[in-house]
């Protein structure tokens, strides 16, 4: 892909310019803290049901499996809520921060799509300093459009969202993310390029895309290959 062509580069958030891990261990061991206060439980013991109850099961239920198990009469919201308020210090990848200079030195314009609560992922955003690099910002959970809201990834209007924002067509844009089953589809519905990002920690390194349609056009193991002529 010749980058001398793209005038903005879109990125998903996390796994892709962070490792995510930061906040979500900041966040489960707030949940903890909070857990041992008020039931006097160890905070190290609920912190480890929470992240086994994670890697069993996913993050959608480990709060009400923790209730049940220790038979709180606590609100699993209640603790959800405490997950989301965690403002950890984040810090992007090496190489992320570097091709975000690059770009911003280079004049590009830049944009970020992340899913995921609004208030959350937009604190992630400002912890990580990425205002300093972005021109738009689009949090499909909290779009509102026709009267329609809490979009996601791949809905096409989700791209449309920060093409419009970023003031260019779609095909003088390219997206970049980690995740095969939900990232590309939009994008290039609406003629965007596409690129998948491959990291080893990533939770959608192995996740394959479910057909063809989904695949992004080319794969980098490290961001900075984006400006290599391939």
């Amino acid at each position: 892909m010749d980058c001398k062509d793209i005038k903005a580069f879109v990125f998903d958030l996390d796994y892709t310019l962070y490792d995510e891990m930061q906040f979500f261990n900041a966040g489960m061991k707030a949940v903890s803290e909070y857990v041992s206060e008020k039931y006097h439980i160890p905070a190290k013991e609920v912190y480890e049901f929470c992240i086994e109850s994670v890697k069993k099961e996913g993050r959608g239920k480990t709060y009400d499996h923790l209730c049940e198990e220790y038979h709180f009469d606590a609100d699993p919201m209640t603790l959800v809520e405490v997950y989301r308020a965690a403002r950890p210090k984040l810090h992007l990848y090496d190489e992320a921060a570097e091709v975000l200079k690059r770009l911003k030195n280079e004049g590009k314009l830049i944009g970020v799509i992340t899913d995921g609560n609004a208030a959350v992922q937009e604190a992630k955003v400002r912890l990580l300093g990425l205002f300093d690099f972005i021109d738009a910002l689009v949090l499909p959970d909290s779009l509102v459009i026709n009267g329609e809201t809490h979009f996601t990834k791949p809905n096409p209007v989700v791209y449309e969202a920060c093409i419009e924002k970023l003031g260019v067509k779609p095909e003088e844009a390219v997206y970049i993310g980690d995740n095969p089953a939900k990232d590309f589809w939009g994008a290039k519905k609406i003629g965007m390029k596409t690129i998948l990002i491959i990291r080893e920690e990533g939770l959608f390194m192995r996740k394959e895309a479910p057909s063809k349609e989904f695949e992004a056009d080319e794969s980098v193991k490290d961001l900075r290959d984006i400006f290599k002529e391939r």
